[in-house]
Parts: structure tokens; C-alpha cells; sequence
């Protein structure tokens, strides 16, 4: 898997210039540059991409020359400053060299990739056929992760450190041996939020895994976390706001992220792989009207799907609430209702933004029985998500209809698990 990871990082890099990286590389490096002259990139865009521009033309680069081109083909000024101050913050720690800055993003998103894959197989350590066959797809196919080493995002990023902290509330927080652990709590929350702050796209699976922990720990061990997380947080802020020379300049991005729905609604055909925006297309109607109906018909489901769990000793409300809670009480499961929730409803959504959904599908391959539906499911979500179905029926127009729904075959996993694992509660009361 890492023979072959190597070789796809090393073709793409020799042939593309991380038009996404360009601009998280870009606003905290002429901030340095600046000695101060440059303050909120939200307030002075215009200057930050002047002087991005300048800093391109005036490079013997020629990446950063055809980043800088082909950025200015997509957005006006040539900079589309979404991210958050924390991210652009990171990133001007890397090298002023903007090759060598790019070569070693790519191979840290080629190690965060194969170690969110190998994390989830180790786990198991079973299936080693399967596994094998997946490697090589995933490492050369698989097309939200060939789209994250191409712009230079951080979807592979995110991937591996979910899938860390999905694990280690899996087993550490959920062994009876670490009850009211506060230590590794607090550490956890810690990590959520810096994700959270890093890019906010993830809100879903952020607060899904915080309920984990509070099912798991208890309100007081939650309440005790969460605390230390927020000032955790603060500090986070702070320190981001100040490289910028003041802490504020989080309410400036707060609000062009409000005023940003213009940003949201880019067409299918400019690679907007969201599901509620061919929806929207398609019945002609407003995205937040589409977004709003597919969450209430997903919810809907799930809650039948929890009702047909309830024991007949509970009442209606006591019977919900336990099988809520024991939901909760399984974190990948959480994982995998806060990832499939966010794609489902999200206005926008590249293609390496479906990364993260290597990580409920990967669990349920390896963690369900033999050509079970649960395996089927999963398998058939990679081969959508990935784009090998859509080559497999020979068909470049059902590639992007393919990859935006990718995650509607896990939830199929979903629902089952929900059934099975309170099953699995119902009968261990019963002995």
C-alpha cells in the first residue's frame, strides 16, 4: 500500500501545483512578509492577493506560477479566503520554498491516508484478502483521495486524526477499565476542537463523538472535559488571532463565512459533488429547502429504525431513549451517522471532501461478517466514492452522481447496526 501511495504522490506532484495549499501557504506567508502592514485577510483581501501575485510573478517557481494561474481562473481576486485563521496560521510555519513546502504537504497527506487505512485494518487484523484488494484501490483509484493530493486539502488529514480519536474512545473510553477517565477525555475534546477550529465542515461528527463521550463517561466527566476543551480552545483562537496581530479576526471570518452562501452553491459541473444541490437542480427548488427535506426523511427513518429496537418492557419515550444511548455508546457508529449526516446535507462538497468516508465503510468491511449486507453495502459505497463503478459501466456521466451519493449505501450499514446493537443489549440484559 505504501509502494503504491508513494507512486501516486510522486506522479501527481511532478504534475500539478496545490491550488489549495497555494492559498493556505499563500495568506500566512505574505503575512510574514508583510512585517505586520497586512492585517485580517477577511478585511484586506484585495492587498493579500496583490501581494500573493507578486510574490508568484516575481518567483522562479514555476509551480507556484501555474497555482497562482490557474487559482486566478476560478476565483477573481485568485484567493477564496474560507479557511480559518488557525489554518492559515499552520500553515505559514511551512518552508518559504513553495515546491519543497507543497512536496512535504503531500507526503504528510500520503502518510495520514495510509496510516487512517491501516489504523482501521489493524484494528481487526482479519480479512487480509479483502484488504489487500482495497489497498491497491484506494492507494491508486480512488478518486476523493487523488483530488486531496491534487489541490493540497487536508480531507486526508482529517480522516486520520477522526479516525484516531474514534478508536481511542472505542477502546480506552469504553473498557470499564478507564470509567471516569477526565484525563483521556479532556484530551479527546481537545482534539475536536482543534479539528473543529482547523475547518468546521466536520460540526456533525464533532458533536456525535462528544455525546459518545458523555454516554460513555457521564455528565460529570463530559462537563469536566468540555470545560478544559473550550479553554482549550480560547488559547486556540487567541494564539491563531494574534499571528494576525488580534484575536478578532475570527469574528472577521465569522463574518464572511455568514455572508459565504454564494460560496455554497457551485454547480455540479464546476465539481460540486453535493447531493442536495442536484437535488435542488433537479426538482428545481432551493437548497435549503432540499437540505432541510433529505434531513428530515433520513431522520425519520432512523427514528423508525430505533423504534423497531425498543424492548416491550420500556415505554415508548424510556424505550427510545436507551437505544439512543446505546447508539451513542458506539463510536464509530457515531462516526459513521456524523459522516454520512454531513455529505448528505452539505451544500457543498468537493470531491476530496468524501476522504472521510473511507472511515465508517472501512469499519463496516472489516468488522461485519462475510458477504453480509453491511460488507456489501460498505464495499459498494467505496466503488461509488471512489469512481471505479462508474468505469466499470463505462460511464464519465454517472461518475459525479456516483461519488455524490457514495454515501447512501452506508446508511443501509447504519440501520442495521442500530438493530443489531441493541439486539445485542437486549440479550445481554436478558442473561
Amino acid at each position: 500500500m505504501f509502494v503504491c501511495g508513494i507512486y501516486t504522490a510522486c506522479d501527481i506532484y511532478l504534475y500539478t501545483s496545490g491550488i489549495d495549499f497555494y492559498q493556505f501557504w499563500g495568506v500566512g506567508k505574505v503575512h510574514n512578509l508583510s512585517s505586520g502592514a497586512l492585517k485580517s485577510p477577511y478585511n484586506e483581501m484585495h492587498k493579500y492577493a496583490a501581494m500573493i501575485d507578486d510574490l508568484a510573478h516575481s518567483s522562479d517557481d514555476l509551480r507556484i506560477r501555474l497555482a497562482n494561474q490557474i487559482n486566478h481562473r476560478f476565483y477573481k481576486e485568485g484567493i477564496d479566503l474560507i479557511g480559518t485563521p488557525l489554518i492559515f496560521s499552520i500553515f505559514a510555519l511551512m518552508p518559504q520554498n513553495y515546491s519543497l513546502a507543497y512536496g512535504i504537504y503531500e507526503l504528510t497527506l500520503l502518510f495520514s491516508f495510509i496510516s487512517g487505512c491501516l489504523l482501521i485494518f489493524l484494528l481487526h487484523n482479519n480479512k487480509w484478502c479483502i484488504f489487500s484488494l482495497l489497498a491497491l484501490l484506494l492507494t491508486i483509484n480512488y478518486a476523493p483521495f487523488i483530488a486531496d493530493l491534487t489541490v493540497g486539502n487536508i480531507s486526508s488529514i482529517q480522516f486520520l486524526l477522526f479516525t484516531l480519536i474514534t478508536s481511542l474512545i472505542k477502546f480506552t473510553l469504553k473498557n470499564s477499565q478507564y470509567k471516569h477517565n477526565y484525563i483521556i477525555s479532556s484530551v479527546i475534546m481537545c482534539s475536536l476542537v482543534f479539528l473543529l477550529l482547523l475547518k468546521p465542515n466536520m460540526l456533525i461528527l464533532v458533536l456525535l463523538l462528544s455525546a459518545s463521550i458523555w454516554s460513555l463517561q457521564g455528565a460529570a466527566v463530559f462537563t469536566v472535559s468540555s470545560a478544559i476543551a473550550s479553554l482549550f480552545g480560547v488559547a486556540l483562537i487567541y494564539l491563531s488571532g494574534e499571528y494576525f496581530d488580534s484575536p478578532a479576526i475570527w469574528l472577521d471570518w465569522l463574518n464572511v463565512f455568514s455572508r459565504g452562501s454564494e460560496k455554497l452553491s457551485y454547480p455540479i459541473s464546476n465539481g460540486n459533488f453535493s447531493a442536495v444541490q442536484i437535488i435542488s437542480q433537479f426538482f428545481d427548488v432551493r437548497v435549503n429547502v432540499t437540505i432541510l427535506s433529505v434531513f428530515s426523511i433520513l431522520s425519520l427513518i432512523t427514528l423508525l429504525v430505533l423504534f423497531k429496537t425498543i424492548d416491550a418492557n420500556y415505554t415508548v419515550f424510556r424505550g427510545l431513549f436507551k437505544s439512543t444511548v446505546s447508539v451513542l455508546k458506539e463510536p464509530f457508529l457515531c462516526s459513521a451517522i456524523g459522516v454520512t449526516l454531513t455529505l448528505a446535507i452539505s451544500p457543498l462538497v468537493w470531491v476530496q471532501y468524501n476522504v472521510i468516508l473511507l472511515l465508517p465503510a472501512l469499519w463496516f468491511i472489516l468488522d461485519s461478517r462475510p458477504w453480509s449486507i453491511t460488507e456489501l453495502s460498505a464495499i459498494l459505497s467505496i466503488l461509488m466514492s471512489s469512481g471505479t463503478l462508474s468505469k466499470i459501466l463505462q460511464s464519465n456521466v454517472l461518475e459525479p452522481y456516483f461519488i455524490a451519493f457514495g454515501w447512501v449505501p452506508i446508511l443501509v450499514c447504519i440501520w442495521v447496526g442500530i438493530i443489531e446493537i441493541n439486539n445485542k443489549t437486549e440479550t445481554l440484559i436478558a442473561n
